[in-house]
């Protein structure tokens, strides 16, 4: 069910790493389970005798002298990580939301003339200027996400990289209709450009950064 286990006794980390692994790591250390059992279950030395308390203090130096280093190192990595695909979905998926601000409020008076004439519909002009727009809104994206994803050691799957890529993209296109229905609700300038900053910033908070 999960990827890795944590170990803790009153606060003192004692392992942490694959839950396969656990039973090879507390043997090596020269704590051996008579039975086959969890970890967590209860785990015996080799000298039955000795008390519990030296037997935790064994194993927090233990952890301290072979994993502790390895797991900051692992850990410090993906916090790096979710601050690289933070920042790309963050920065990559701001800049449409004022695009497309700025487009309608530009297209306003022109769309509303046309309009009254009975030229087109307006989803005629919103499916029209997705379209012209989208791969100028897919390329660059994708090439920004080509060189940073390989640069920062993500996992280099096809499944994991097209993935993220999709959710990038996708988020990027939610922007650009979000921007155009902000602009499309307020009329002016001053107020769409606050309201579409705040309302921006807003969703970024609960993000989990």
């Amino acid at each position: 069910m999960f990827h890795k286990v944590l170990l803790l006794s009153e606060g003192n980390p004692l392992y942490f790493g694959k839950g396969s692994n656990a039973l090879d790591y507390f043997s090596s250390v020269g704590f051996v389970p008579s039975v086959a059992m969890d970890p967590a279950g209860g785990i015996s030395p080799d000298d039955s005798c000795e008390d519990e308390i030296a037997i935790k203090q064994t194993l927090v130096c233990s952890y301290k002298e072979n994993l502790s280093k390895s797991v900051k190192s692992e850990v410090g990595s993906d916090h790096n990580q979710l601050e690289l695909l933070f920042f790309n979905c963050g920065f990559l998926a701001s800049y449409p939301v004022f695009q497309g601000i700025f487009t309608f409020s530009r297209d306003r008076a022109m769309l509303a003339k046309e309009r009254a004439s009975g030229m087109y519909h307006l989803s005629s002009y919103f499916m029209a200027l997705t379209l012209g727009d989208l791969p100028m809104d897919l390329v660059l994206p994708t090439i920004f996400s080509i060189i940073t994803y390989w640069m920062a050691g993500l996992n280099p799957t096809p499944e994991s990289f097209f993935s993220g890529l999709f959710v990038l993209l996708y988020s990027m296109l939610c922007s650009k209709g979000l921007g155009l229905a902000i602009g499309a609700m307020i009329v002016n300038m001053e107020s769409t450009t606050a309201f579409g900053t705040v309302f921006t910033l807003t969703f970024l908070q609960p993000s989990g950064f």
